[in-house]
């Protein structure tokens, strides 16, 4: 009898790992096991693949033919400025000179001394100034030229 109890035991224990609905439970608490399995791997490739999607984004941006250019366009601003700045350092000990030898050139000039009351005699015929009135035979034609305008005359005596 102990022998037959030992197998019945045995038995049901079998019989007890058959039941359905604990093999249910059982299958229905390891498919939640893959699941949650399933779902975090999911969450990490997904984490993953946007990760990789920011730094592809990044470089991108990096050689994004407008950021490119707007980064261009303002070296050159820059670089503008610096050689306008050296320009204006380099030319102002040069104004000062320039500005005295404009002053000298209009001292000197010819149209400095109309503006004072001054004319300039050209003979018609040769087209040359005139420096003394023996250089002009009656009839000649002249150009007379002042501060403002030119008057035409002819020579009736010299």
């Amino acid at each position: 009898m102990r022998e037959q109890r030992a197998q019945l035991k045995h038995l049901e224990t079998r019989l007890a790992g058959c039941d359905p609905q604990r093999v249910l439970r059982q299958s229905r608490g390891r498919f939640a096991a893959f699941e949650q399995r399933l779902h975090a791997l999911v969450r990490a490739r997904l984490r993953a693949e946007r990760a990789a999607l920011v730094a592809h984004n990044a470089q991108l941006a990096r050689i994004d033919p407008r950021h490119m250019l707007a980064a261009r366009r303002q070296r050159l601003s820059q670089l503008q400025s610096r050689l306008w700045a050296m320009g204006r350092a380099l030319s102002h000990p040069h104004r000062e000179q320039l500005a005295r030898f404009a002053g000298q050139l209009m001292a000197l000039s010819p149209l400095a001394s109309l503006a004072r009351g001054y004319a300039i005699v050209l003979h018609e015929p040769s087209g040359r100034a005139l420096v003394r009135a023996s250089d002009a035979q009656p009839g000649d034609g002249l150009q007379i030229r002042l501060h403002e305008g030119t008057l035409r005359a002819r020579v009736e005596t010299s």
